[in-house]
């Protein structure tokens, strides 16, 4: 394949340029910046921790950072193989490719493979003057070693059997530190797990339940559950190794730091996402979500209304999503026809979409496009997969949360179940502009609590139109907007 002239936009995975022969820099480009930096700067820091917990040295952290350093620049080779070769392989009907040549020239194949090679080579063999002891520097290539065999299991098995393969990858990518940890007489079984399996095991279960594997696709949802417990039982289990160890005698100073910075980092990181996320949904003009017409008993606004005040506000997209009580199969099909006929007669401009509200376990969720009738009781949370099935996706709408009722085990579930099942969730209400008829920090610190577990999941501005009064109230706010 001659070499491509066209320039490649940056982050462009499976794209060649020629930056690209910098180490790190494809795995930067297409991966960190894309969202990955969280799991791998979490990760980080659990080594980290581990390392001061057990009262390693700067010697001991300046061998560490330089086995990670070979391992990742390494590991780099594997999304360039996944990029420019499996995911070709796994696109063809027989389920075979030519190898990278196929995308790439030799030339390219050099530029991308040599420098890896090199550079890692030259970090492990810095690793081996660095390390307090041969046998630490010994102990790292051999978890390399493994890696590297695990890899190319990896790349040749069938995609449904990498699940496994791709646990063993982060459990040696998580065990690059145990050779250089201190005191292991208590670090043993609580270095592995912590640092080692759970992070493994958490993202061998995303991997399970996003890559479309159709073993487990029906299953996703306790997939992300697992995950989930794993996560907090992890950072449990830290807070109390941490108790133990500080005594007299270990690093004072550092380690409240390294604690808090662990502990902290997802926390802080998805309070930065989640005021982007919640700035970009009052700032967007494409989708209005969650309103009503005089389909529903407490709406006195017509679906031509609507679709009129919707177009001239320049929303591309309008969810309408009645009250569920109020509809039955053959009322639903007349809601249908009558917002079809008004798209129809009205023409190009915002298109009005169909959908219903559900009560569910005391709480409200949207159906937005909703395909056909769904009749729920709303007393359990499978009622929500049930009404995925004839949508296009669920928001938990205005999430309210009973305070006095948190510390019953039954009401988290149920709140942990619905929160697991929707898309999204809304953050805010356009009813919470009402003193006393919502508590907008109730739908704020919801909406921020399943960011920081399901950081995938929509946040969106509710803004819950019922009369005219509601509507003149939208056009004076995003008029002040324009201003």
């Amino acid at each position: 394949m001659p070499e491509s002239r066209s320039p490649a936009r940056p982050g462009t995975k499976g794209v060649f340029t020629p930056a690209h022969a910098i180490p790190l820099e494809y795995w930067i480009t297409t991966r960190m910046i894309a969202g990955y930096y969280v799991a791998v700067v979490h990760r980080f820091g659990w080594q980290l921790l581990l390392l001061a917990l057990t009262g390693a040295g700067l010697r001991e952290g300046a061998a560490f950072l330089l086995s990670w350093l070979s391992f990742k620049v390494a590991y780099e080779l594997g999304y360039i193989t996944n990029d420019f070769w499996s995911e070709e392989r796994e696109k063809r009907a027989d389920g075979t490719n030519r190898g990278p040549g196929s995308r790439l020239s030799m030339s390219q194949l050099t530029t991308l493979v040599a420098p890896r090679v090199l550079t890692s080579l030259g970090l492990a063999v810095a690793l081996l003057f660095v390390a307090r002891a041969p046998q630490q520097a010994y102990a790292s290539y051999w978890i390399m070693g493994l890696a590297a065999g695990v890899f190319l299991t990896h790349n040749v098995l069938a995609p449904k059997y990498r699940g496994l393969t791709y646990f063993l990858l982060h459990v040696c990518e998580g065990a690059v530190v145990l050779p250089f940890v201190g005191d292991r007489g208590l670090a043993g079984s609580v270095a592995v797990w912590a640092c080692v399996i759970v992070p493994a095991l958490t993202s061998a279960a995303h991997y399970l339940a996003h890559k479309g594997n159709p073993t487990f696709l029906p299953y996703k949802n306790y997939l992300v559950q697992i995950v989930t417990q794993l996560r907090i039982g992890a950072v449990i289990l830290f807070g109390c190794f941490a108790v133990l160890w500080i005594v007299p005698g270990r690093p004072g100073i550092v380690l409240p730091g390294v604690i808090l910075y662990d502990l902290g980092f997802d926390w802080l990181v998805s309070w930065i996402t989640f005021r982007r996320s919640t700035r970009r949904s009052v700032a967007q003009r494409r989708v209005l979500q969650h309103l009503h017409s005089n389909y529903s008993h407490d709406s006195s606004v017509t679906l031509e209304d609507v679709k009129r005040s919707s177009t001239a506000l320049g929303f591309e997209t309008c969810f309408i999503t009645e009250h569920a009580e109020d509809f039955n199969a053959r009322r639903f099909e007349e809601y249908r026809a009558d917002i079809a006929a008004v798209n129809q007669r009205f023409g190009p401009g915002c298109d009005v979409v169909a959908g219903l509200e559900f009560p569910i376990l005391q709480q409200h969720i949207l159906a937005c496009n909703l395909r056909s009738f769904v009749a729920v009781d709303g007393t359990k949370a499978q009622d929500i997969d049930k009404v995925r099935d004839h949508c296009a996706f669920v928001v938990w709408a205005h999430p309210m949360v009973a305070v006095k009722r948190l510390w019953t085990w039954s009401y988290l579930s149920e709140l942990f179940q619905i929160a697991s099942r929707v898309d999204g969730v809304e953050w805010a209400s356009g009813k919470s502009d009402r003193p006393g008829r919502y508590f907008a920090w109730r739908h704020l610190g919801a909406a921020f609590v399943m960011h920081v577990i399901w950081p995938h999941k929509q946040i969106a501005f509710g803004y819950d139109l019922h009369t005219q009064k509601d509507w003149d109230a939208l056009y004076a706010r995003l008029g002040a907007q324009r201003r």
